[in-house]
């Protein structure tokens, strides 16, 4: 590298113009042994299991080379730790030295060594003087000269660590001394003379000549340890002229007055050798040698990626021109004057640290008394020369010499390593030649040397040489150019991995070469290739680029043409022109930004803000991305945006990459760019880790976690053959999955916050007027801080109106943002000062307003510049400024807009947000920021207008800052920042430099944003946390209320369900990044108070602010329930809109007086739970009876350890409900263990709950919630111990006795579980049911068997093939158990077990009053009921008459008189005689009473007809009582009998007598006229009936209507018919049907026959169909014909019956078949029934018309049924509606197939005949009309015809018929299940136990010694 090159790179670099070189070439370099010996040790170690071995053997080597101990901070110890050392601060230091070096192969630890050797030899290397500094020292521009006081105050902090130590400015000795071993001679160190041209910072060349002179030894101690000063050095200086100037710059930097250290040689502390260890300048005239060795150290370390506190050390303190002027690290005794120069005063230098390297100015410059520069010439005033160049004498550093009469040589200073433990060599050939010397030429340099020192002395050395010029140096070894080495340590971290990789190739070659170091070389560098293998490519890549930079830099020489042309492209629309220079911004931003140059950087970002409001869309596009990439520092960006995810200080950072196999993991590596790890420092770090591979995945967990708020960008790249890093886009992997970003949050999860308008804060005013008398101040916040947190546990207060602003301004129109408000008071200042060291004493949070809004009148000058103008709409040019705006809903006349296309605004932002900061306050509240930075559409008009001369009037930077605008239109949606496609995917730029500036100095400093329309998202993913109001207007539409922007509330038209919030956090929640963080306000100053907008809800709304993730922030005043808002504008109180009186308290509901202590209780559940503070959140469902419950939100909060689950009831009644816990399973622990206990966080005297995991997940357990309130169980895991054992199965049950009573699944319940899976086997029955026994899970004997019976039941309703197995098992361990407890306790559950009596009430039954269905319905179920077995009572009325007109019928069936009982119906004395008889083993109980039980159905007034039913009623249930029997289930058949359940349990007549009965109400009919109503003109028969009236009367009837079907439903369990069809059509069609569809599963069945009995008459009438048709034919037709059909009806002749359509179709069919065929209307007429009456004269006429096809008689009784079913070729059932149908099952048992309409039981049991498959009994259809009627009669003589079908039909018909025993046991079924009892018939019992249960128990001969056993073993007896 020649000379013009490096002048070239200075003045780049330093930012100064570079002026023609004199001839000659700058060169130089350093060189460093390198430890073989070491290396080895490392690569020894690799795979070693021991690890204290390990550690011995690499703390050995590292010892014995001289090399300190690896300092690394326990900040960043689980970088390295194992699982359990994690974060340990008492980790062994060789463990992890060890820990770290095994990783050597991957990691590249060698070059920490490297480095570490480096700093530590710095003071030995050759002086060389250097300009080359580091980019962004001096700036060019005089307005950014300035710097925060804080970074020229600040300090090189190490992280507090085992040996890290704070770095002050300790005064550095002026003499080095190099400590060697006596026995290395002088010899040894002798390099010879060196020479090297250079130039001075006072611009002249000099080329300076050393030779080594005598040595000046002097032994001294410290520590204990002998130090020797051992060589010295002299310099000659020849000025040879200026190379380049100096500017102003310089000469203010030089007269700044850097310190001068003056210790004593020898006296060093160990912090001082820290310091000396990291790179720091040392000495007097070393400094300049430092400089240059400590950035090859910083370089080196840069390549570490690994060794975090030297990356993080090199980052150190790095800011712009920070010049540490009060540093004393620099300083020398003046020297004498020679004959060239006069006597001259020694000045001191200046100190320029960065990126944790002090780089000194001059440190010698030398001052004329007469006032005269020899270096500038310029004239100094006696008077000021030493102040303005900072002159001062300094202090000798040696004792004090007596001063030489007369000019001398500068006096040589040697060198001096004061630090023992250190052993700094020579080359290994000087260490071979030195010990070759006599002792005589070796006695100076006694030093003790340790076996292991000994043993490196004698392993090879590495000579690595740093050298700077064109010329690589001869010496042998590893040499690298120093250009890039200070390339690499500007870049942050850029170019690491390129510099690496020459290093390491170097290295390799090196030990290559040296072929006698093979053996004993880098074995571990050849094993794998980490870095590039071409000494070129890095060297090549790197120039390109240095080269580009020199070309591309922006000063002001090439940003302001940039500016000119923006400017002339608007003017001449010319786009090409732009895309050009867009193209060239970007190009030269990346350039810059790698090369790190601050300047250039700042020029582009001014002019890229600038475009953010050019017109042109694409400008604007190009402008966000470019922005985004400026402020983040690497181009990851460029081509997709990042998909941020939020952390918090303190996660853990991990990442992981599915990438399957096609991936080589050696060349895979993670880069992430980060915040330093040092909370000091502001730097980023650019840092590499090697994954690891594993199952497809890439890992990376050596992360450290998050130590501050930032921004964390990682990206897998792959390494190519030439070391360039692309992103790892293999396996199809997208670019958004390889890279991402973590946004760091500080930990603000936890907060509490409150909104204080300081105003307001203990302000009086007046009730009625809402005047304010008195206003509060920053002194009484103060004040009141200590209430807040102690009452309401408030950790962070937003103070609105902290700002400086007039006294007619609202809080937010603001004259200084960065000054307190002196509204009240002019010590203001004072007081917030006050109140901030008060919140801080209190642990109080602070944070305050930054806003864009400016008052537009007495705003201070700083903001002069920076504001907006727009032209009078009259002149259009008269400017004044712009009102300010949002850009979209508002317009503030008292505030003006600034200009945001300025950079100025926006460092003006930063700096008075830093101000604030610096004052103490913890975040700020930015107000509007969605429309951040609001930039409103130029006026290109007025800003591209010519003046006279036909220039333009404005300058090109006017232009293209756009100081003239148009009249903002919804600018902030479609202008500027967000009128891009961009701001959809790239964060905020203004957010982004906000946070970012903020964050490098207050790393936990946070921003608050309010947000809305619906930009959350953007907020997030610009670092800020939103305070929305998106989830308040979510939560107002629950309570039908509308919340507008401004707080105005509006009434909506329907009222949204807790659904909303779902929809909230399941969509538009769950679209933010993920763990985003919000905060959530109540109420706020353009919010209403929860109490005025939601009433008695507020309470609701309380529970939902702190049970919510989001963080809680309320409003002054909120807490003590007012309900008056202030208005802003007036500066008033208010009512609320809606509300009558103006008082607090009078407004309040009753319910909202204690509000007080609701929010009191609710915030210290939030402190003291962190669960609620910090947890997760999922939704969860809550379900009722009827599905899911919309009224009530349910979620759970959770962290590792603990869970909370929340249930608020937004309804105003009480709900009921369960809350499914399912969707929990993936955080929670599901071992066998483990069990989970749940508390009551709201009340915790509530005892605790305990579940299994799988109860906890999936049991359902209701829950009820009053009107708006809440449940909150905390959730905890424990290890289940014996305690816990018999909590958790008591606790079991008794919630499985809930379930089971709630009719919910129990499934998930572990007891049901353990009982269920018990039955596998007789054995583990018995054992399972002494485990339950033995827990005591109930307090008795009784509960337990009751228990046992309702789970044995529920397990056999779901499983019915288990009902003879679990009695037989029951029933065989309670007489065969050799336990008695077991025996007593399984005989209870036999007990428990018995369905008990059933009581039939009917108004027919039987042969004695049926006339209809429901009489044979009933007799023929009761008698089935009572075969199998059960207690039947059957009770109905003993009419006078029977069917026949006969009286006393009774008695000659065996019916007995019994006795009478009395009841009253009203006030009516009633005497019922009672008989009784049993017949068929059914109890028959007959009731009679002359005046009511006349005929059946008898008809008299409503009051006559509603007594009859009453007293039918209340004398059954009397009845019952006088004969002692309780009955399990009563049956109540029709409307008839509907009233008994309403006696037995609404009326109260008859106590808790029948509470344990079952009501069951048995629908026989339903239809129309069939209800039972009675109707009443002018009574509504309340006395007479005496029971509530909402459950007998019809609620909207025109007249009173008493209707017993619908009370016989408000008062049954449940509810039945006679077919499954007609109960659906029930429930679809019925009048009745709201109240049918209230019940759980209504049964239905169909009715049957006595299938045996029907065959026996029949048989008795004709043996078979043939010979029963023939006499059929014979009665009715006089002949008989087997071919013609005969069809025939059997039934009433009434409407329902449909017998119309068979007289309406005789004549149609008879002609069809010409007469050849046969019509048999068999049944009696009613002649008072018009449509009877109606039928028979049809049947007459017939009859008369063809007695050879029709018969029929309506005025007799038709007696030959049986011989119809049996000898009619089809029977006709046209009903209109059928419930159920008796006579269909009678023709089905003839063989004899139906005709019929599809109505109700007959749709269940017809069917249509299909020929194909010979399946069905008969033929339908769907309409009841002529044509379907015919047609289907048609049908079946088509079938007829056929004698094969016709065979078949009359098979399947037969096969159909419904025996009436089925029919008993479907009906058994029911009434056991309502009971909650086991039915199976007595026979299946037995047969499993005799061909299952004994054969299991042992054979038939030893059955009873094995039972017994096996009881005995099942029970634990021996």
């Amino acid at each position: 590298m020649d000379l013009q090159s490096v002048v070239t790179a200075a003045s780049l670099l330093v930012d100064r113009p570079s002026k023609a070189p004199a001839p000659g070439v700058l060169e130089g370099s350093f060189t460093l042994p390198i430890s073989l010996h070491l290396l080895s040790a490392l690569h020894e170690v690799q795979g070693e299991p021991d690890v204290a071995k390990s550690a011995a053997r690499v703390a050995s080597a590292v010892k014995s080379v001289g090399l300190p101990e690896l300092n690394i901070p326990r900040e960043v110890y689980q970088v390295f730790d194992d699982d359990e050392n994690s974060g340990s601060a008492s980790l062994n230091p060789d463990a992890l030295l060890l820990k770290l070096h095994r990783g050597l192969l991957d990691n590249r630890d060698f070059f920490a060594l490297l480095k570490q050797q480096i700093m530590h030899d710095a003071p030995k290397l050759p002086r060389v003087r250097s300009r080359i500094g580091l980019s962004g020292l001096v700036e060019e521009d005089e307005e950014e000269e300035d710097e925060d006081e804080a970074g020229r105050e600040g300090r090189p902090l190490l992280m507090k660590g085992t040996r890290f130590q704070p770095i002050s400015s300790t005064k550095q000795p002026s003499t080095i001394t190099t400590s060697l071993p006596k026995d290395i001679p002088k010899a040894a160190l002798d390099t010879g003379s060196r020479s090297s041209t250079f130039y001075d910072d006072d611009g002249r060349q000099r080329r300076e000549v050393r030779t080594p002179d005598t040595p000046d030894t002097k032994e001294s101690t410290e520590d204990g340890y002998p130090v020797t000063v051992s060589r010295s050095w002299s310099s000659r200086r020849a000025f040879e002229g200026p190379a380049f100037g100096s500017s102003e710059r310089e000469r203010n930097l030089r007269s700044s007055g850097s310190s001068i250290g003056k210790v004593p040689t020898g006296s060093f502390s160990e912090r001082e050798r820290t310091l000396r260890s990291s790179g720091s300048s040392f000495g007097q005239r070393g400094a300049a040698s430092d400089d240059l060795a400590a950035m090859a150290a910083l370089t080196l370390e840069s390549m570490t990626s690994r060794d975090f506190v030297a990356r993080d050390f090199a980052a150190r303190e790095s800011r712009e021109d920070v010049m540490s002027a009060d540093d004393d690290s620099l300083g020398s005794a003046s020297p004498p004057a020679t004959d060239n120069m006069p006597p001259m005063r020694r000045t001191e230098g200046i100190a320029i640290r960065r990126a944790g390297v002090q780089f000194a100015f001059p440190q010698t410059a030398y001052v004329d008394p007469s006032g005269t520069s020899p270096f500038t010439g310029t004239e100094i005033q006696p008077s000021t020369s030493l102040s303005r160049l900072g002159t001062r004498e300094a202090l000798p550093t040696h004792p004090p010499r007596e001063p030489s009469p007369e000019p001398v040589e500068p006096t040589p200073i040697p060198f001096n390593l004061t630090k023992p433990s250190l052993t700094i060599v020579a080359p290994p050939e000087y260490f071979r030649k030195g010990q070759d010397e006599s002792p005589a030429q070796t006695q100076k340099f006694q030093f003790p040397l340790s076996r292991e020192q000994v043993a490196a002395l004698n392993a090879p050395w590495l000579q690595f040489v740093v050298y700077w010029g064109k010329h690589v140096p001869a010496a042998p070894g590893v040499a690298i150019p120093f250009d890039l080495v200070l390339m690499a340590t500007n870049s942050n971290g850029h170019y690491d991995g390129y510099l690496q990789g020459l290093i390491a190739h170097s290295i390799t070659t090196a030990i290559q070469r040296a072929g006698d170091l093979k053996s004993e070389g880098m074995k571990w560098y050849s094993s794998q290739h980490v870095v590039t293998q071409s000494e070129k490519t890095a060297p090549g890549f790197m120039q390109d680029d240095f080269d580009m930079f020199v070309q591309r830099r922006w000063d002001k020489k090439r940003s302001q043409p940039y500016i000119n042309d923006l400017a002339m492209s608007l003017a001449s629309h010319n786009e090409s022109v732009i895309e050009r220079l867009l193209d060239d911004i970007e190009t030269d931003l990346w350039i810059c930004l790698r090369v790190n140059h601050r300047p250039s950087i700042a020029n582009i970002e001014r002019v890229l803000i600038a475009l953010l409001g050019d017109e042109r869309r694409k400008a604007r596009e190009q402008a966000v991305r470019l922005l985004n990439i400026l402020y983040d520092g690497h181009d990851w960006q460029k081509e997709s945006p990042f998909e941020p995810v939020i952390r918090t200080i303190g996660d853990s950072f991990e990442v992981v990459l599915t990438v399957g196999e096609n991936v080589d993991p050696s060349k895979t590596f993670l880069l992430v760019y980060s915040p330093s790890l040092l909370l000091d420092s502001q730097e980023t770090m650019l840092t590499r880790y090697s994954p690891v591979y594993k199952d497809g995945k890439l890992i990376v967990k050596q992360l450290p976690s998050f130590s501050r708020a930032g921004y964390y960008d990682w990206r897998f790249v792959l390494q190519d053959g030439n070391g360039h890093l692309t992103p790892l886009l293999v396996g199809g992997l997208a670019l958004n999955q390889v890279q991402g970003r973590v946004i760091v949050q500080p930990q603000v999860r936890d907060e509490i916050m409150h909104e204080v308008w300081v105003e307001l804060q203990d302000c009086d005013w007046d009730r009625y007027s809402g005047t304010i008398n008195r206003h509060g101040s920053f002194t009484s916040l103060k004040n009141a801080l200590p209430e807040y947190k102690r009452r309401f546990g408030i950790t962070t207060i937003y103070v609105l109106g902290a700002l400086d602003r007039l006294h007619w301004n609202r809080p937010l129109t603001s004259i200084d943002r960065a000054s307190p408000n002196r509204l009240w008071n002019r010590q203001s200042s004072v007081e917030f000062d006050e109140l901030i060291a008060t919140a801080n004493h209190y642990g109080v949070k602070i944070i305050v307003d930054t806003t864009t809004r400016l008052a537009s009148k007495g705003y201070n000058r700083k903001y002069r510049e920076l504001v907006v103008y727009v032209c009078d709409a009259d002149t259009d040019q008269q400017k004044h400024t712009l009102n300010g705006t949002d850009g979209h809903d508002y317009e503030w006349e008292e505030c003006v807009q600034l200009n945001w296309r300025k950079k100025a605004n926006w460092d003006l932002l930063v700096s008075e947000t830093i101000e604030w900061a610096r004052r103490g306050v913890a975040g700020t509240r930015l107000d509007s920021a969605q429309s951040w930075p609001c930039i409103i559409r130029p006026n290109n008009k007025e800003l591209l207008r010519l003046d006279s001369d036909g220039q333009f009037h404005y300058s090109p930077d006017e232009i293209v800052d756009g100081i003239f605008v148009q009249r903002p239109d919804n600018d902030a949606l479609s202008f500027g920042y967000h009128g891009t496609e961009a701001a959809e995917r790239y964060a905020n730029p203004l957010f982004i430099k906000l946070t970012r500036e903020l964050w490098k100095r207050y790393p936990k400093f946070f921003f608050i944003a309010e947000v809305y329309w619906n930009r959350e998202t953007q907020a997030i993913e610009s670092g800020l946390i939103p305070y929305t109001e998106s989830l308040p207007r979510h939560l107002a539409s629950v309570f039908k209320l509308g919340l507008n922007k401004d707080g105005s509330v509006s009434y909506l038209t329907e009222r949204a369900n807790v659904s909303t919030f779902y929809d909230w956090y399941q969509v538009e929640r769950a679209s933010y990044p993920q763990n985003s963080i919000l905060v959530y306000p109540s109420a706020s100053h353009h919010l209403r108070y929860p109490t005025a907008t939601f009433g008695d809800g507020a309470w609701a709304v309380v529970d939902l602010l702190f049970f919510l993730p989001e963080i809680p922030m309320t409003y002054v005043g909120e807490h003590n329930g007012w309900t008056m808002c202030l208005d802003v504008g007036k500066g008033k109180f208010t009512p609320t809109p809606g509300l009558d009186q103006p008082h607090v308290q009078s407004i309040m509901s009753r319910n909202l007086t204690n509000i007080r202590g609701h929010y009191e209780h609710r915030a210290m559940m939030r402190k003291n739970h962190k669960v609620l503070s910090e947890g997760g959140m999922i939704p969860l469902l809550t379900f009722f009876g009827g599905g899911w419950h919309d009224r009530v939100f349910a979620f759970a909060r959770f962290t590792r350890t603990d869970m909370a689950i929340i249930a608020i009831n937004f309804n105003d009644v009480e709900s009921v409900c369960f809350i499914d816990r399912s969707s929990l399973k993936d955080v929670c622990e599901i071992k066998q263990d483990v069990a989970y206990r749940t508390m009551d966080l709201i009340n915790p005297t509530n005892p605790p709950q305990y579940f299994w995991p799988q109860e906890f997940l999936n049991e359902h357990n209701f829950v009820t919630l009053p009107p708006y309130s809440s449940v909150c169980y905390g959730v905890y895991v424990q290890r289940i111990s014996p305690p816990i054992e018999r909590l958790l199965y008591e606790h079991s049950m008794k919630r499985l006795q809930s379930n089971l009573k709630q009719n919910q699944d129990p499934v998930h319940n572990q007891l049901y579980h353990k009982i269920k899976e018990s039955l596998g086997s007789f054995s583990t029955f018995a054992a399972m049911v002494k485990e339950v026994s033995d827990h005591q899970v109930a307090d008795s004997e009784h509960g337990l068997a009751a228990f046992f019976q309702s789970v044995l039941y529920h397990i056999v309703s779901k499983d019915p093939s288990q009902k003879a197995k679990v009695l037989a098992y029951v029933k065989h361990l309670s007489t065969a158990s050799p336990e008695p407890k077991l025996r007593s306790l399984t005989q209870q559950i036999v007990n428990f077990n018995i369905l008990g009596p059933i009581v039939f009430i009917t108004p027919e039954i039987g042969r004695f009053s049926t006339v209809g269905g429901v009489g044979v319905m009933v007799d023929e179920l009761t008698r089935a009921l009572a075969a199998m077995g059960l207690e039947v009572h059957v009770i109905s009325p003993y009419y006078n008459f029977n069917k026949k007109g006969l009286t006393g019928y009774l008695k000659a069936e065996g019916i007995e008189f019994q006795q009478k009982i009395v009841t009253y119906v009203g006030n009516e004395y009633c005497e019922v005689g009672v008989h009784y008889g049993k017949e068929h083993g059914v109890h028959l109980h007959f009731l009679h009473n002359f005046k009511y039980f006349t005929t059946p159905y008898n008809t008299g007034s409503p009051a006559y007809n509603l007594a009859t039913i009453v007293l039918m009623a209340k004398a059954s249930l009397e009845l019952c009582c006088q004969i002692r029997l309780l009955p399990s289930t009563v049956v109540m058949n029709d409307w008839f009998t509907g009233l008994a359940g309403a006696y037995a349990k609404k009326s109260g007549a008859f106590g808790s007598t029948f509470s344990g009965a079952t009501f069951f109400y048995l629908v026989h009919n339903l239809e129309e006229g069939y209800e039972g109503k009675i109707y009443s003109d002018d009574d509504n028969l309340a006395h007479v009936h005496q029971l509530p009236r909402d459950i007998i009367e019809e609620q909207y009837a025109r007249v009173t209507c008493l209707n017993p079907s619908r009370c016989a439903l408000l008062s049954c369990d449940q509810w039945g018919t006679v077919s499954k069809s007609y109960r659906d059509d029930l429930m679809r069609v019925s009048p009745l049907a709201w109240l049918l569809r209230r019940f759980h599963a209504p049964f239905a069945m169909q009715n049957g026959i006595r299938l045996q009995e029907r065959l026996v008459l029949q048989r008795s009438i004709a043996p078979n169909h043939d010979v029963a048709k023939a006499r059929l034919q014979q009665k009715y037709f006089g002949f008989t014909d087997p071919t013609i059909p005969v069809f025939a009806f059997v039934g009433r002749i009434v409407l329902q019956k449909g017998v119309h359509l068979i007289l309406n179709s005789v004549n149609e069919l008879i002609e069809y078949r010409r007469g050849h065929i046969q019509i048999i209307v068999g049944g009696m007429a009613n002649m008072k029934d018009p449509y009877a009456a109606h039928c028979a004269w049809r049947i007459q006429a017939l009859r008369q018309q063809f007695p050879r096809c029709f018969w029929g008689d309506p005025n007799e009784f038709f007696t030959d049924g049986s011989l119809v079913n049996l000898g009619s070729d089809f029977g006709l059932m046209p009903s209109l509606f059928e419930p159920s149908g008796v006579v269909q099952q009678e023709f089905f048992a003839g063989g004899t197939p139906v005709i019929a309409f599809k109505t109700g039981g007959l749709k269940d049991s017809v069917f249509e005949f299909n020929a194909e498959t010979g399946k069905g009994n008969g033929f339908t259809f769907e309409a009841h009309s002529h044509n379907d009627y015919v047609q289907a009669v048609k049908r079946a003589l088509t079938v007829y015809s056929n004698t094969e079908q016709y065979a078949q039909l009359r098979h399947a018909s037969f096969e159909t018929v419904l025996d009436v025993q089925a029919v008993a046991e479907a009906w058994a079924g029911e009434y056991s299940r309502l009971r909650n009892r086991i039915w199976v018939d007595q026979s299946l019992i037995d047969a499993f136990t005799k061909d299952v249960l004994l054969k299991e128990l042992g054979s038939p001969s030893s059955q009873k010694e094995g039972s017994t056993a096996a009881l005995s073993a099942a029970s634990g007896v021996v």
